[in-house]
């Protein structure tokens, strides 16, 4: 548990199904957001083998599956889910013997184990520290100034992730990825699904804790604190697949996700009812901008084209009703003082339709204004004082660019090496860029939000083609390759890359070539 604030991360997936397509195409977007460099930055693959491995898409170093991507009967999106995985119980230690706790009105002994750590302070002098691990029956437990609590979470003694990836990198068939699924060995992680056939699916896949329900646990509090002296409320077993929230094939032909509930994971029949799941399984309510957005543009779209969705995926807009509406609605209702520089603002930002083209001259005060509260609200954290952040981002814009109002595009920038490329898009819209200030030039620097994008689509024949595009390019590290940065300007000018899918091709297009171990036939 900790009060730090969280990455800025999100995700969005969408699969449109031939019914909701206009040319009877099934459609797939892979759009995870994450940060733009570091040990969690995508970088994009393509493995084939012999024994079936055969897919396209993006990873993380060191991680030896494509996370999400396609195959070439079928794709799935990634996006970040938030159930209530984990509990907190307080445990009651006994006077007599601070090695012992309560539970079920016996004291049990802390099972102890001793870590060891060996610190260098300077040059051959070396000390090790040891301390003391303890246990209990409902997990590791941490000894503090204001008590002892113990921690149980999904997925706590599960060691079969990888192995689960892997049979999702090899499925083919929807009932081959629902079977990997079932293995229930990923703690938590939506997938919004397609495949050549024509299915589509949402699932909110994650390690439900069954926890106990009825008579005797109406007044336990999941969320909170959780009483430690009873064994009935240590939990064991987890929800089976078939029990989690899951939009299959839905009569609207579209289904999506953007870290929101899956209760609402399309329009219409087909999705989850919060009726049918226990609220001790601590399934997310919440909508994002982003979700929010995606109803708005999808839901009154009956014929969808490969142009609608490219066009919807770089929507930068934020939507009635998401926090940032609710920022500048609330900072118009004030009254400042005629012909300052905070009624200027006010009067620039009655104006705004709430879009962050990267030309757009109001988004800058807009945005900059908003980002707290919209950050506020992603990580759960109090809000801010309005008018501060309002002075803030005026004097922040007035300093650097000598006016309130210059294009959005002059601000919002995409950096890599010596060059730097204007952007559209803003924190939680579908064009999601998350930012750090640069003190010197008053510009923000992209550092998280969109990053690996892939459009996918089988056409009514099984046809396979994909597009895609990196925020940077393919070599994440070295600044002295070609492919150090030229992928970026495609990415802002929001544009994509035909993936070359055939061995051929691939190795037509290749620069260099390790082969590790003995020689290999790389036939298509």
């Amino acid at each position: 548990v900790t009060d730090s604030p969280q990455p800025d991360i999100g995700s969005q997936g969408i699969a449109i199904a031939p019914s909701r397509s206009e040319d009877g195409y099934t459609r797939l977007l892979v759009n995870s957001h994450q940060p733009l460099t570091g040990p969690v930055a995508w970088y994009e693959a393509r493995v084939k083998t012999d024994e079936g491995w055969d897919m396209a898409g993006s990873t993380f170093p060191g991680a030896p599956v494509i996370l999400h991507g396609h195959g070439p009967t079928l794709g799935w999106a990634s996006t970040v889910n938030k159930p209530d995985l984990v509990d907190v119980y307080e445990l009651s230690i006994n006077p007599n013997n601070e090695d012992q706790y309560l539970l079920d009105g016996e004291w049990r002994d802390f099972e102890v184990t001793v870590a060891t750590i060996d610190v260098t302070f300077w040059g051959p002098i070396r000390w090790t520290f040891s301390e003391p691990i303890y246990h209990s029956e409902h997990g590791p437990v941490f000894k503090t100034e204001k008590g002892a609590y113990a921690i149980r979470w999904a997925g706590m003694h599960e060691m079969r992730t990888l192995e689960q990836m892997l049979a999702m990198n090899k499925a083919r068939t929807i009932s081959d990825f629902e079977l990997a699924l079932a293995m229930l060995a990923s703690p938590s992680i939506n997938y919004v699904y397609a495949d050549k056939d024509g299915n589509i699916a949402h699932y909110y896949n994650a390690m439900m804790p069954k926890r106990p329900e009825g008579e005797g646990f109406s007044s336990v509090n999941w969320a909170g604190l959780i009483p430690g002296d009873r064994a009935d409320l240590i939990w064991q077993e987890y929800y089976p697949f078939e029990r989690l929230p899951q939009t299959v094939n839905p009569p609207s032909g579209y289904v999506y996700n953007a870290n929101n509930t899956p209760y609402r994971s399309s329009v219409g029949d087909g999705q989850p009812n919060p009726q049918d799941y226990p609220a001790a399984m601590g399934i997310q309510t919440n909508m994002t901008n982003r979700a929010l957005r995606i109803e708005a543009l999808f839901g009154c779209d009956q014929s969808i084209s490969a142009e609608d969705l490219r066009y919807y995926k770089y929507d930068n807009r934020y939507a009635e009703g998401s926090v940032t509406e609710q920022v500048i609605n609330a900072l118009l209702a004030i009254s400042f003082e005629a012909n300052s520089q905070m009624s200027a603002g006010q009067k620039l930002l009655e104006e705004w339709d709430l879009s962050t083209d990267s030309e757009n001259t109001m988004a800058a005060l807009g945005v900059i204004t908003s980002t707290p509260f919209v950050m506020a609200d992603m990580r759960n954290q109090a809000k801010p004082d309005l008018t501060e952040a309002y002075q803030n981002a005026l004097q922040l814009l007035t300093k650097h660019f000598g006016r309130i109002d210059p294009q959005w595009g002059e601000v919002n920038r995409l950096v890599r090496g010596d060059k730097s490329w204007p952007l559209s898009g803003a924190p939680d819209v579908l064009r999601a860029v998350y930012s750090e200030l640069d003190e010197e030039t008053g510009q923000l620097k992209a550092t998280a939000g969109d990053s690996y994008i892939m459009f996918v689509e089988w056409s009514p024949n099984g046809d396979l083609s994909s597009q895609s595009i990196h925020n940077f390019g393919s070599a994440t590290l070295d600044d002295t390759s070609a492919h150090y940065a030229d992928q970026a300007p495609i990415f802002a000018a929001e544009n994509e890359r035909t993936l070359p899918l055939d061995m051929a091709t691939l190795m037509a297009d290749k620069i260099s070539e390790k082969r590790i171990g003995k020689k290999q036939s790389f036939g298509n």
